[in-house]
């Protein structure tokens, strides 16, 4: 198995390839530039690393057929309405499966502005039309023109913040709403996601307020993983742009707006007491 070692300690880390050794027959590749389907550009004289998949990208376009494909610049459109009863049901033939399996890798690796679309497609894994098809098809379509964006990482020390939204009842066939947060660590994105929310929300600050619980768990996760590698540990501030979410969120007396929600998500409001949360604002027009 290919892995990576990161190490600020020249020492431990001889340390750790000679102890290695002694129980695994390995061999140090030096400065990482291919692995796992990822291509890492490292810039010594310009203090950055990035990061892309354009291979991997390449290599499914040429597996489902669409090397030669007209290039789209969104990842889905934008009136659609995607729904479990659109369109004729599909033969076996058409690979859904698998096509969505390869583009899941690279929203959870490297490519985060096509997590929503993934997310919504991988719901009809089992129930697929022509239509889902289709949009899975105009997926690769967008990443034929976008091949080549990657991740950059540089330092400039300004700590872990969080960015949490949501829409309110996009899924026309239950009216669930949809939770996006994105965590940025020294200005670099680190974690993110796109998910349909369990439950109806009954307005947008309800759909809001659920979002920033379940960003609130992953900042809180991220914040302790940030501790064990560098012993710092600050307040997290997660951004939205709901000011009642943000009052819901800030003040367990405003009951009647809430009272019916879900008590798992009520986790916000503890973490938001005990100072490991702070929710700040941030206008939509952002």
């Amino acid at each position: 198995d290919d892995f990576f070692v990161f190490c600020n300690d020249s020492v431990e880390l001889q340390f750790l390839e000679s102890h290695l050794k002694t129980h695994f027959k390995i061999k140090n590749l030096g400065d990482v530039k291919q692995c796992l389907g990822l291509r890492v550009t490292q810039n010594h004289n310009e203090n950055f690393i990035a990061i892309d998949q354009e291979n991997y990208i390449n290599e499914i376009l040429k597996r489902f057929g669409m090397l030669d494909c007209k290039a789209v610049y969104t990842p889905l459109e934008s009136n659609i309405g995607i729904s479990n009863v659109d369109g004729e049901f599909c033969d076996e033939k058409f690979p859904y499966k698998e096509l969505i399996g390869s583009l899941m890798y690279l929203a959870v690796m490297t490519r985060p502005d096509i997590s929503y679309a993934v997310s919504v497609l991988s719901q009809y894994n089992t129930c697929y039309t022509k239509v889902h098809w289709q949009c899975a098809k105009r997926l690769l379509r967008y990443l034929k023109g976008t091949k080549h964006f990657s991740m950059k990482f540089i330092d400039n020390q300004s700590g872990l913040v969080g960015f949490a939204d949501a829409d309110w009842g996009s899924d026309k066939h239950n009216r669930k709403s949809y939770t996006g947060y994105v965590f940025k660590l020294n200005g670099n994105c680190i974690s993110w996601r796109s998910c349909k929310q369990r439950s109806v929300a009954l307005s947008t600050t309800e759909a809001e307020y659920m979002a920033l619980s379940e960003a609130a768990k992953e900042a809180m996760y991220l914040n302790k993983l940030v501790f064990e590698l560098t012993g710092k540990s600050d307040c997290v501030v997660i951004h939205n742009d709901n000011q009642s979410a943000q009052k819901l969120a800030n003040n367990p007396v405003f009951h009647e707006r809430s009272k019916h929600i879900d008590i798992r998500y009520h986790f916000l409001r503890d973490a938001v007491a005990n100072n490991e949360i702070d929710i700040g604002t941030i206008y939509s027009h952002k």
